[in-house]
């Protein structure tokens, strides 16, 4: 591949920097995929996909990490308002939120996890996420 190297003035540069400058979605952006680009976080994310609502607990289990270590990604991805959190008395269950950059992950990179031959939990998790607490959708 052949590159056709172009000079720019500095007056161009300085147009281009302010150019830059004005684009704060870039920074969300790089912000979204730095947070998804953590294989746990990740994870955590395609299984709360997959299953709707889980506990910190079950997500540390399947996971085999502690549970302070679910939570701490937790906080990250709530604060990107990508998760959000539910109690049910001592419980804490967390789901996908609607937000775009969640529609994303759906679309291209889960629907290819799964036909590329991983597995979908809706045909292997039980309606229940233990700990005597009923898995369920819950509004936006």
């Amino acid at each position: 591949m052949k590159f056709h190297l172009v000079n720019i003035s500095d007056p161009q540069i300085a147009q281009i920097r302010r150019m830059l400058d004005g684009t704060p979605a870039i920074d969300k952006t790089a912000q979204l995929f730095h947070l998804a680009g953590n294989a746990t976080r990740l994870k955590i994310l395609y299984l709360l996909d997959q299953v709707q609502e889980i506990s910190v607990g079950n997500l540390a289990d399947v996971l085999g990490v502690s549970a302070s270590t679910v939570s701490q990604h937790l906080a990250r991805l709530r604060a990107s308002r990508l998760v959000a959190k539910r109690r049910h008395r001592q419980t804490i269950y967390h789901r996908m939120t609607e937000h775009p950059f969640n529609a994303i992950l759906r679309d291209e990179v889960f629907t290819h996890s799964r036909a590329s031959g991983g597995k979908s939990f809706s045909s292997t998790a039980s309606t229940s996420t233990g700990g005597g607490g009923n898995r369920r959708r819950f509004p936006a």
